[in-house]
């Protein structure tokens, strides 16, 4: 649910809607729980299609490679949140649940912050 929150964020930037607002809705001794809240005005569907389209959204600082270009995401079950360049390929998540207009639901950490803490 937290990846889906980021992606729907993700999507709503791109849409170049208002300010986002975030808060701290929770805090433990092991971490803590952002909530961002941000208005899009688009339609579910073109939210949709913009999550699949997340080389144009997702940021550069947060690939192996340094280009979201290079980043994909198949929005069906089972499908890839891929990075891929040169001969080299990473997979950051895999889509677990898809319905259609819903944004998917990947599960696995992502980018090179990925490796922390295992």
């Amino acid at each position: 649910m937290k990846i889906r929150a980021f992606m729907l964020l993700g999507a709503a930037l791109l849409w170049g809607a208002g300010t986002v607002l975030a808060e701290t809705s929770a805090v433990s001794p092991s971490g803590f729980l952002v909530t961002h809240r941000h208005e899009v005005h688009a339609t579910p569907q073109q939210v949709y299609e913009a999550i699949g389209r997340i080389g144009r959204w997702w940021s550069d600082v947060h690939t192996y490679s340094g280009h979201a270009a290079n980043m994909s995401l198949n929005l069906t079950a089972g499908g890839c949140f891929c990075e891929g360049w040169d001969e080299n390929s990473v997979q950051h998540a895999q889509v677990h649940v898809c319905p259609p207009r819903n944004a998917g639901a990947p599960a696995g950490r992502s980018g090179p912050a990925a490796t922390l803490g295992r």
